[in-house]
């Protein structure tokens, strides 16, 4: 094509949207060797951030490692006091 094909026509943005949804919880548990940037969990919730509020979504990154008996039992203790607070 030699030149851009023309849109007529309004196209307009928000600011600011929000979808209304039931509270959405996303739990990615990652490896204490395995690198999180970049990773698609982190980018959904980026994206999906955009559209729902605080409120109904929370996304927590769980790094776990579970090499020796001191370390699995600091894990099941993290694990427990984040059960609690989503009880809350």
């Amino acid at each position: 094509m030699p030149s851009p094909i023309p849109v007529e026509g309004d196209y307009q943005l928000t600011s600011n949207s929000e979808v209304l949804a039931d509270p959405l919880l996303v739990l990615h548990f990652i490896l204490v060797s395995i690198n999180p940037k970049g990773s698609p969990a982190r980018i959904m919730s980026e994206i999906a951030s955009g559209f729902l509020s605080e409120t109904s979504f929370l996304y927590k990154e769980i790094i776990f490692d579970l090499t020796t008996n001191e370390r699995t039992v600091r894990y099941t203790k993290e694990m427990t006091a984040l059960v609690r607070s989503l009880e809350k």
